[in-house]
């Protein structure tokens, strides 16, 4: 498996891609008009600056869509890790988001307390 980096996964392409991170924000799941969402803010190495000039955090949104609410990750607190298998690179207000629609996708929680 093959994982792309968060800074580098290319927005618009079809292709799906495999994706891990860190959650800096978590949204408890809820249900919409048709399914269940969940919406994550994540991190890593790409989207990390050391530059105090910049003057706000660069993240990327994970978005959750699923017939369950139970299918849904449910995370216990910031610094927890999630990987995702095969989501499609959109971009949302300006921000490049991974959607994850359980029917065809696949994800693993990681909590930091475990680690």
């Amino acid at each position: 498996m093959v994982y792309t980096m968060l800074g580098d996964a290319e927005i618009g392409k079809e292709e799906p891609v495999s994706i891990y991170g860190v959650i800096v924000d978590a949204g408890h799941p809820y249900k919409g008009a048709k399914r269940y969402i969940c919406t994550l803010k994540i991190i890593d190495q790409t989207l990390c600056s050391r530059d105090e000039s910049e003057e706000a955090v660069k993240f990327s949104l994970v978005t959750f869509f699923a017939h369950r609410m139970e299918d849904l990750p449910v995370v216990r607190k910031i610094g927890d890790i999630i990987r995702v298998h095969r989501a499609i690179v959109k971009e949302f207000k300006n921000i490049k988001q991974f959607t994850v629609s359980l029917s065809h996708s696949s994800w693993c929680l990681f909590h930091s307390s475990d680690v």
